[in-house]
């Protein structure tokens, strides 16, 4: 589940970075220092700006799940030693202490977590992929459904005969 998770969040920021290129070259030039600070939330806004949409709200789904997308990448990017403060448990007779405590990733990757975090980044990027088609028209050659890939991809120089 936390490999779905993580391809999710790369593939936002993947089509983010796509779409910034395409339409704000200028500013996607240097976008690693202008998004330093905000980086995976910040980049969807400024496209959010460019193409004149509102912001999704920074509380609620879809944008809720892109900021614990960037916390999960930020913790596995830059792994820090979580310290506990010492407790002391007493276990019963015959009831063995767990091995492990149980960490973060397994609270946060679950199915339900990893099918909403592939439906919510899919909102964003058709969202932005629709209002960015006016100042990039080449985006409807990838259709409709911007991670489609290859086979969602469409040629203006193939067509049926009528004959």
């Amino acid at each position: 589940m936390l490999a779905a998770i993580v391809f999710a969040a790369h593939a936002l920021e993947d089509y983010v970075n796509f779409l910034g290129e395409k339409i704000a070259p200028e500013r996607w030039r240097n976008e690693w220092v202008e998004f330093r600070q905000s980086g995976t939330t910040g980049k969807p806004r400024a496209l959010e700006e460019i193409c004149c949409l509102e912001h999704l709200p920074a509380g609620k789904r879809p944008f809720s799940t892109v900021q614990k997308l960037k916390g999960i990448r930020d913790q596995i990017a830059h792994p820090r030693t979580l310290v506990n403060p010492v407790t002391s448990t007493h276990y019963r007779e015959g009831k063995e202490p767990p091995l492990f405590r149980s960490s973060w990733v397994e609270k946060f990757a679950t199915r339900q977590q990893a099918e909403r975090a592939i439906a919510d980044v899919e909102e964003i990027v058709r969202r932005l992929h629709e209002a960015a088609c006016p100042w990039f028209p080449m985006l409807e050659l990838i259709g409709p459904d911007p991670l489609g890939g290859i086979l969602g991809m469409r040629s203006t120089t193939a067509h049926l005969s009528t004959e």
